[in-house]
Order: structure tokens, then sequence, then C-alpha cells
């Protein structure tokens, strides 16, 4: 699954497969995933800042076994995210950008860790 191009559907279709065979295993990694994701969202330059609210506002939680969510737990969030004049667009092109890629490496990391 490696190269320059991420299969998403790919990805997400093995994921669930290594999902039935290692539940606990997989959820755990996926929710390691999820806080590696929401700190890179939180590095400075990412987030627009004016008093740290918005960034430190990041997180994740699972919503059930297998299901995590990202969000910005902020009033205002979405308006900085759609409207912001140097950087809108951040949280979605964060996502997109390092997401699928990090979620391979964390396919992979499964696979090593139940010997597929």
């Amino acid at each position: 699954m490696s190269g320059t191009r991420i299969d998403v559907t790919k990805v997400t279709r093995e994921l669930k497969r290594l999902h039935d065979r290692a539940p606990e295993l997989t959820d755990q990694m996926l929710g390691q995933w999820a806080e590696d994701l929401v700190s890179e969202m939180k590095q400075e330059g990412v987030v627009p800042r004016d008093t740290g609210r918005l960034r430190d506002s990041h997180g994740w939680d699972r919503v059930k076994a297998g299901l995590w969510r990202l969000f910005a737990n902020t009033t205002y969030a979405a308006a900085v995210h759609e409207r912001h004049a140097t950087k809108g667009g951040w949280f979605r092109r964060v996502l997109a950008e390092m997401g699928p890629k990090t979620l391979e490496k964390t396919v992979e990391r499964i696979k090593k860790e139940i010997g597929t």
C-alpha cells in the first residue's frame, strides 16, 4: 500500500478487514492516529491563532468501536475555517494532506502487530 498516491478506498477496506480480525488493537491504533492528527493541527502555524482558544479546542473522541471523531469545539470554528483570510480551509487541508498517508501507516502497523 505504499507509493505517492494513496487509495483511500483500499486503505479503508483494509482497515475494516483488520478491525474484524483484531478489533481492540485496531481501535487502539485508530485512537493513536486521531491523536496524532489533532497534534499536527495544533502545531504552530497550522491553525489560525489569535488567542489560542480555537487551537486548544481541537480534540478527538471515540464514537464507537472503529469510529473516531476529530473536532474543534468552539462556536466559531466553522466560520474561521471557511472564512479566514490566509488560512481558510486549514482543517480540511490537514485532514486531506495528512489523513490518508498517516492512516495507511496505521494500517501497516496493525498488520504487522497481528502478523498479516
